[in-house]
């Protein structure tokens, strides 16, 4: 697999991450976020299952501002499946989200798979019944 190259960083998969680097990454991306959100803005869009949610979540904690989420399946195929170790960062981004769309029934049909909180299907729409 081809990576990118950036002087000072070592680039890797989030599926080859350890815990210490994903909580790292977390942490830094979600006080850049904040500094964006105190600049004032009305929401949030986050991508994927992972990380994007999880960092929208600790960057809006204590702060009146909702994040959605647009999964496309990616994450869930190529990390969660294989590393479910990394399932709880997903969680923390799902529960707080305001609104969370999948792109395609198949998308949907994996969410399903993969979550199971209490509302999970009544929170979930999708795109092609939009």
């Amino acid at each position: 697999m081809h990576m990118d190259r950036y002087e000072g960083y070592q680039v890797k998969t989030l599926g080859d991450m350890s815990a210490d680097e994903i909580k790292k990454h977390i942490s830094m991306t979600a006080e850049a976020l904040k500094k964006v959100c105190a600049q004032g803005v009305d929401c949030i869009l986050a991508n994927h299952a992972l990380l994007r949610p999880a960092i929208a979540a600790r960057a809006t904690q204590g702060a009146d501002i909702p994040y959605d989420v647009k999964l496309h399946g990616s994450a869930m195929e190529f990390v969660l499946a294989p590393h479910p170790e990394k399932m709880k960062y997903a969680v923390e981004g799902l529960a707080g989200a305001r609104r969370i769309t999948a792109g395609t029934d198949y998308v949907r049909s994996r969410v399903l798979e993969h979550f199971s909180w209490d509302n999970t299907a009544a929170r979930i729409a999708n795109l092609t019944e939009a």
